[in-house]
């Protein structure tokens, strides 16, 4: 079986300036949080959606950052009403398991030096906390694998005001299309049922041989 192409329409408008707009993509969307305008930007031949087309509320932002951080990090879109739910709608199907990765740069974008701390979940369901002082001025990635229950899947960011600064930001968004070979009944992907999700705790590669 070929692989599956998702076609994405957003019937209706989402803010003032997000007319109805086709997305054709092969297995993947990227997302770049606060990229303005309507067009989609290329970093290192990965094309990358602004974000307005999926989300309203919030504000957007641009920062400096040093040449380590990726091109896409230095955007971002901040929700000052720290203790709303802010969602990001993703038309994508319910037929299929995703790879969901968030990123966030702090980068001290507001002035404050004071990176906040705030909530993430994915389809009405606790996905992590995050907290973006823990690795300085690099980016903090949450990953998880999800098969969802319904199309339209919401990725939502909560502020906690328990943590001091509380604003919530995002960086960039990226939902992957699973292969079949990889969600085959015999993988353990294959028995995740809709609802389910699979988080990354660590990544490490076992056996790995060192050159001398």
């Amino acid at each position: 079986m070929e692989k599956l192409t998702i076609i994405l329409l957003l019937v209706s408008a989402i803010g003032a300036n997000a007319a109805s707009f086709p997305f054709i993509l092969n297995n993947l969307l990227r997302v770049d949080c606060g990229l303005t305008g309507d067009t989609t930007e290329t970093y290192n031949n990965q094309s990358w959606f602004p974000d307005t087309f999926f989300i309203n509320p919030g504000k957007t932002t641009h920062i400096t950052s040093s040449p380590d951080v990726p091109q896409v990090m230095t955007t971002l879109r901040y929700f000052p009403n720290e203790e709303d739910k802010n969602c990001y709608r993703l038309p994508l199907t319910n037929t299929q398991k995703f790879t969901f990765r968030a990123g966030f740069y702090y980068g001290n974008y507001d002035g404050k030096s004071q990176p906040p701390v705030f909530d993430l979940s994915l389809g009405g369901q606790p996905w992590a906390t995050v907290n973006s002082s823990t690795t300085a001025d690099v980016p903090v990635f949450q990953e998880l694998i999800y098969a969802p229950r319904n199309d339209n899947i919401s990725v939502c960011l909560t502020g906690r005001k328990e943590y001091g600064s509380a604003t919530p930001f995002i960086s960039s968004l990226e939902a992957t299309y699973l292969d079949e070979h990889e969600t085959d009944n015999r993988t353990v992907y294959g028995m995740m049922r809709n609802g389910t999700a699979y988080h990354l705790v660590a990544r490490l590669n076992f056996g790995v041989m060192i050159k001398s």
